[in-house]
């Protein structure tokens, strides 16, 4: 009788280490399917940079942080000049190159504790720590300079980029 027990509960124990297996590889795949749907949440499909969501978020991040540490932050906006023109004449596909390379210039230029996202259509916004507003003016000189010297080319056609910027000191 103990031998008849002790086998059906090795199968039982069997049969429940393959529903564990079976609900621990379900529980795994749908972690990695929610870490995608998170990324996709904040990050914009076409610049792979944060999306104006996540944006908002980081801001009130930011804003926070100056209430309580009186941490200084600028808000930099940035502005594609005649970005249409680019998508009449050269087609979307052309203007979503454009927007990627822009936002990979952006992205490389802006350190990793700062912030850089995509805020809608042809416009960027970078929030940028500093302790002299004159690192916000250099940091906005390179975007420049970088911009300018960058040629812009899609099908055997250079577009040279110009854009606008605009700056926001919080404390101010």
């Amino acid at each position: 009788k103990i031998e008849a027990t002790l086998s059906e509960n090795k199968k039982t124990l069997s049969e429940n280490k393959e529903r564990f297996d079976y609900l621990n590889k379900q529980i795994e795949e749908l972690q990695k399917e929610l870490v995608l749907v998170k990324e996709e949440h904040q990050i914009d499909y076409l610049t792979k940079i944060l999306n104006r969501r996540a944006y908002d978020d980081e801001v009130e991040k930011m804003e926070r942080k100056y209430q309580v540490f009186n941490s200084n932050f600028a808000i930099v906006f940035y502005d594609i000049d005649h970005f249409k023109d680019i998508n009449d004449k050269y087609g979307h596909a052309c203007g979503d190159a454009v927007l990627r390379s822009f936002a990979k210039i952006l992205k490389d230029l802006t350190r990793k504790e700062d912030i850089i996202a995509r805020y809608g259509g042809e416009e960027f916004v970078a929030l940028i720590h500093y302790q002299d507003e004159i690192e916000v003016s250099r940091y906005i000189k390179r975007v420049k300079s970088t911009i300018k010297d960058t040629d812009f080319v899609y099908n055997n056609d250079t577009i040279k980029i110009t854009f606008s910027a605009g700056v926001s000191f919080r404390d101010k």
